[in-house]
């Protein structure tokens, strides 16, 4: 479990902090529009975009932050946490199928399925094997 944990961990405190770099809109077009091509439109922050992306990131480091810690605890709260990080990945991937079929996303939504997806098999496999 405690690997898991910690990988989680530290991979969502990256991503938090990937996030605050996408508040530059011109960062944001390169990764997001020309990189990753996750998406087909340009990159705009629109009218609540940095709002948004602060929510996120912060989140983002705050659960990175409980999964790091949650290794070092009881096996029974790290279950609790591996419960609530598969409660959270699993409506990350069935939105991440649904954007396959919407022409606004682009080719780069294909590499969130088996990101995802490999995090609940993980999950699942620290939880119940």
């Amino acid at each position: 479990m405690e690997p898991f944990l910690v990988s989680i961990g530290w991979y969502n405190v990256a991503a938090g902090l990937a996030l605050f770099a996408l508040l530059s809109p011109r960062i944001g077009q390169k990764v997001l529009g020309e990189w990753c091509r996750l998406t087909a439109a340009p990159y705009s922050l629109g009218d609540h975009g940095a709002l948004w992306l602060w929510w996120a990131a912060l989140t983002n480091l705050f659960f990175g932050a409980v999964n790091v810690l949650a290794a070092g605890w009881e096996p029974a709260a790290q279950r609790a946490i591996a419960w609530l990080d598969l409660a959270v990945y699993v409506p990350f991937l069935v939105l991440a199928l649904g954007a396959l079929r919407s022409p606004r996303y682009g080719r780069g939504v294909w590499v969130a399925v088996p990101l995802f997806g490999g995090w609940i098999a993980w999950n699942l496999h620290a939880l119940l094997g």
